[in-house]
């Protein structure tokens, strides 16, 4: 049904006859399929994404905002991004339904290229990768920090109120004595610590602004010899979130480089490692109720490393607490790495 509907909404681009193939479908209170649309006449390929909602109505508005920015860093960079095509009414988003269904969909320039993914394994292929891994996002955020987006623009913030949600959850997991209480204890002293950090930060142009949301490795792509990013979800927040994202999957040994890399375009502050630890912990922190929380429950697989997994973070929390660096030296990312990454 939904690449029937998919071939019915390419009639709104001016695009012609196209082969659809399915590359991806995210189910989440309503869901998100993606098709790579081939032209092989016109050696032509786009990503077109459909979203649809069964529990309330869609804000078109917040998908062509983010289409606003991908046109704008487009426009006003040399970074290689998925550029959105207008449709035949010169319109971002095409809203449509499917029954009583309805549906947003838009659609992007396909960017041809590998990505920086290691599949079972901790990501980084190379210092050089990494190191243009942290210029990329410097560009980005740079863009971000300079750019005024226009009247109208909507897009949701980057939450940092999971973290205490998350250490809410952890509350009863302690209580149950499924993690230890020393655990616990590091944890909700070190997320007192980072609550204290991110607010003396404040919401400056320096530190806060329009982020990716998911720049995880597979999202960045290695195109006509730069780097280009995809999947952006353009959400409102700290800069740092987006490093931390970039370190949940990487291996240690290379983010000096991305950092590295990031300064040579956009000078990081003074503690910036410091800062980068307490943005890793409290994403850590964030990423399990989500995944582990949410979606593992006691008899799933993700369950299964619930106490060391907890454990893990605890460790990080203690090095955090007492001053002493872990960034460059956390060498036991794998149990995360491969249930979380899915």
């Amino acid at each position: 049904m939904l690449h029937d509907a998919a071939k019915s909404i390419l009639s709104h681009y001016a695009v012609g006859e196209a082969k659809l193939t399915e590359v991806g479908h995210l189910i989440n209170g309503g869901g998100n399929v993606k098709f790579c649309v081939e032209f092989r006449a016109k050696h032509e390929k786009y990503l077109l994404s459909l979203h649809y909602s069964y529990s309330g109505p869609l804000d078109g508005d917040k998908f062509k905002s983010t289409l606003m920015w991908l046109d704008a860093i487009h426009r006003d960079t040399s970074m290689v991004v998925q550029v959105p095509v207008p449709n035949r009414m010169d319109q971002l988003v095409t809203e449509f339904w499917i029954g009583s269904t309805q549906c947003m969909c838009f659609l992007l320039h396909w960017i041809e290229g590998r990505n920086l993914w290691t599949t079972g394994e901790m990501v980084g292929r190379s210092q050089a990768d990494a190191r243009r891994m942290g210029a990329t996002m410097a560009q980005l955020h740079q863009h971000s920090s300079e750019w005024e987006p226009p009247e109208g623009f909507v897009r949701p913030l980057y939450s940092r109120d999971d973290m205490n949600l998350a250490l809410a959850d952890l509350r009863e997991a302690d209580e149950n004595r499924e993690i230890s209480t020393e655990d616990f204890t590091a944890l909700t002293e070190a997320a007192e610590r980072i609550d204290q950090c991110v607010t003396a930060m404040g919401k400056t142009q320096q530190t806060w602004g329009l982020i990716h949301g998911d720049a995880h490795a597979g999202n960045f792509i290695i195109c006509r010899k730069k780097l280009g990013l995809i999947d952006m979800t353009g959400h409102f927040g700290y800069y740092f979130d987006d490093i931390a994202y970039s370190f949940i999957y990487m291996d240690p040994k290379f983010r000096k480089s991305f950092l590295d890399g990031y300064n040579s375009i956009r000078t990081l502050p003074p503690d910036y490692q410091r800062t980068v630890e307490a943005f890793l912990i409290k994403l850590r922190l964030v990423m399990w109720r989500r995944w582990v929380g949410l979606r593992g429950g006691k008899n799933k697989p993700f369950y299964n490393q619930f106490r060391e997994g907890i454990a893990f973070i605890a460790r990080q929390c203690r090095s955090y607490l007492k001053h002493e660096p872990f960034l460059c030296k956390d060498n036991r990312v794998e149990w995360f790495n491969d249930r979380l990454s899915l």
